[in-house]
C-alpha cells in the first residue's frame, strides 16, 4: 500500500472514530488506525489513539478487545522506548489477566527488561517453576542458554530443564551447546559423553580433542572420515576448526592449501552473511535515497483538549507548610513524627488520603493512622507518585485527565475510584507527597 493510500485510510479511520455512536465501530477502527502508524514508526501516535480508549474499558475488563488494545500500547511503549508509558500498560494488563493467564505478566515484564538491557533471567526462573506450556517456555530457556554459557553451571541446568521437555527443534542445537561448555569446562566429562556419542557434533569436538593432544595419526584419519560432514555445520564452526587443521597441517603441504582455501572460502561466506546483516538493518534509511521521499502518515489527534487545572494557591500553602516543618525537632520515631504531621496538614487542607514516597519506602495516612506500604519499585515508577519523584515535578491534575493514574492503594485506575483530583508535590532525594481529593 503505498503513503497516499494508507493516508487515505487513516484519514477516514479517524473520521470514523471521532463520528461514529457505535462503541464496537470506534473500538476497531482504533485498533486499525494505531496499527498503521506504528507500522510508519510513529509509536507515540499510536498509543494517544489507544490510549483514550481504556475509559471504556473500566467497567469491562473480560471484553476481547482490552486485552488486544493492552498488548498494541505495551508493544508501542517498547517500541518507542517508553519506559514508564510501558510499565503502566503492563501493570494495567496485570489486573485484568485471569488467573490461569497471570504468566502473561511475566512475559510481558521479560519483554520490558529486554528492551531497556535490563537483567530477565530470573523472570524466566520463574515461568519454569509454573504450568506454562513447553511451546512457551522452552525458546525463552534456549535463549538463556545462549546468552548465559559463560555461566557454566547455570547454563548446564538449563540444558537438562530444556530437555525434558522433549522437543525435537531443540535436540541438536543443545547438544551442541552442551559440548561446547564441556569442551571448555569440563574435558573429562566431555570424552565420556562423546564416546556415548555418533553425531557430527560430537565428531567435530572430539577432533578438536585430538588436536589439542597432538595426537596426528587419530586426528587425521578422523578428519578424513568426517570432512564431508564437517563441511555441513554453521559456518562459524567450520571457519574454528579449519583454523585449527591449519596450524595442525602446517607440515603438511597438501592438507595445509586445502583448508587454507576452505578457511578463506568459509570467512568469505561469514562476510557475506554479515554484509546481509547490516544492510537489512539499515533498509528504514534507504527511503532517504529514493527519488520520491515517502512523507510520514499525518496524524490528527482525535482526542479531545483536556482543560487543565491551576491551584497556584494551594501549591503556595503546601510549600509554605513543607518549609514550616521541616524545623520540628524529633523526639519520636519517624513513623510516629510523620503520623502527627500529617493529623496537623489534615487540619490546613481538606484531603481525603495522603501518600509519602520517601526513595521507594512508601507510606500512606488516613483518618489520623499511619500504614506502611511494600510497593514494587516498578509498580511505582508507573504512579504519580514515582513520576513525580523521579522528574522532580509537581502534578496537580484532574484524574480523569491523568495519563499515568495506577492507583496503589486499590490496584485500579485512579479513575475508577472516587478520587476525583490528585495533588502531587516533588520532595529532594527522589522522593514525593501526593494528595488524594474526592470532592471537586
Amino acid at each position: 500500500m503505498s503513503t497516499l493510500d494508507r493516508q487515505k485510510t487513516l484519514n477516514k479511520l479517524i473520521k470514523q472514530i471521532e463520528t461514529s455512536s457505535i462503541q464496537e465501530e470506534v473500538i476497531s477502527a482504533s485498533i486499525e488506525a494505531s496499527k498503521l502508524l506504528s507500522e510508519d514508526y510513529q509509536y507515540e501516535e499510536s498509543i494517544l489513539i489507544l490510549d483514550q480508549l481504556l475509559p471504556l474499558f473500566q467497567n469491562q475488563h473480560e471484553h476481547p478487545s482490552y486485552d488486544v488494545i493492552l498488548v498494541l500500547l505495551i508493544e508501542n511503549a517498547l517500541k518507542g522506548n517508553l519506559k514508564t508509558d510501558a510499565l503502566n500498560y503492563i501493570n494495567l494488563r496485570k489486573e485484568s489477566l485471569k488467573i490461569l493467564d497471570e504468566y502473561k505478566y511475566t512475559l510481558d515484564l521479560i519483554e520490558f527488561k529486554k528492551a531497556f538491557n535490563e537483567p530477565y533471567f530470573h523472570l524466566i526462573d520463574d515461568l519454569i517453576k509454573v504450568n506454562v506450556s513447553k511451546e512457551i517456555i522452552a525458546p525463552l530457556i534456549f535463549e538463556k542458554i545462549i546468552k548465559n554459557k559463560t555461566n557454566y553451571e547455570d547454563a548446564l541446568k538449563d540444558i537438562e530443564t530444556l530437555k525434558r521437555y522433549e522437543i525435537k527443534e531443540y535436540h541438536e542445537p543443545i547438544k551442541a551447546i552442551y559440548y561446547y561448555l564441556l569442551y571448555n569446562n569440563d574435558l573429562e566429562v566431555l570424552e565420556f559423553e562423546l564416546k556415548k556419542d555418533d553425531s557430527v557434533i560430537s565428531k567435530y569436538y572430539e577432533l578438536l580433542l585430538l588436536i589439542d593432544k597432538n595426537l596426528y595419526k587419530q586426528a587425521q584419519i578422523l578428519e578424513v572420515e568426517y570432512e564431508q560432514d564437517f563441511d555441513k555445520l554453521p559456518l562459524n564452526l567450520q571457519q574454528h576448526l579449519y583454523k585449527r587443521l591449519v596450524s595442525f597441517y602446517k607440515d603438511d603441504l597438501r592438507s595445509l592449501e586445502h583448508y587454507t582455501e576452505k578457511l578463506e572460502n568459509t570467512t568469505k561466506l561469514l562476510t557475506k552473511e554479515e554484509v546481509k546483516e547490516q544492510s537489512v538493518l539499515k533498509l528504514p534509511k534507504k527511503k532517504k535515497e529514493t527519488p520520491k521521499k515517502e512523507e510520514p502518515l499525518e496524524f490528527k489527534d482525535a482526542k479531545l483538549k483536556q482543560i487543565s487545572i491551576s491551584h497556584d494557591e494551594v501549591l503556595f500553602k503546601i510549600d509554605k507548610y513543607m518549609l514550616s516543618i521541616i524545623g520540628l525537632k524529633r523526639n519520636v520515631s519517624f513513623h510516629e513524627y510523620l503520623r502527627q504531621m500529617s493529623i496537623q496538614m489534615e487540619k490546613y487542607f481538606n484531603f481525603s488520603d495522603i501518600l509519602f514516597n520517601f526513595n521507594y519506602e512508601v507510606y500512606h495516612y488516613k483518618k489520623e493512622r499511619l500504614y506502611e506500604k511494600k510497593i514494587d519499585r516498578q509498580i511505582l515508577d508507573t504512579t504519580v507518585l514515582g513520576i513525580s519523584a523521579n522528574k522532580y515535578e509537581d502534578i496537580i491534575e484532574y484524574t480523569k485527565n491523568l495519563k499515568y493514574d495506577y492507583d496503589i492503594l486499590t490496584n485500579k485506575r485512579l479513575s475508577e475510584t472516587d478520587v476525583k483530583s490528585v495533588y502531587v508535590y516533588a520532595l529532594e532525594n527522589r522522593s514525593s507527597i501526593c494528595f488524594y481529593k474526592k470532592e471537586d
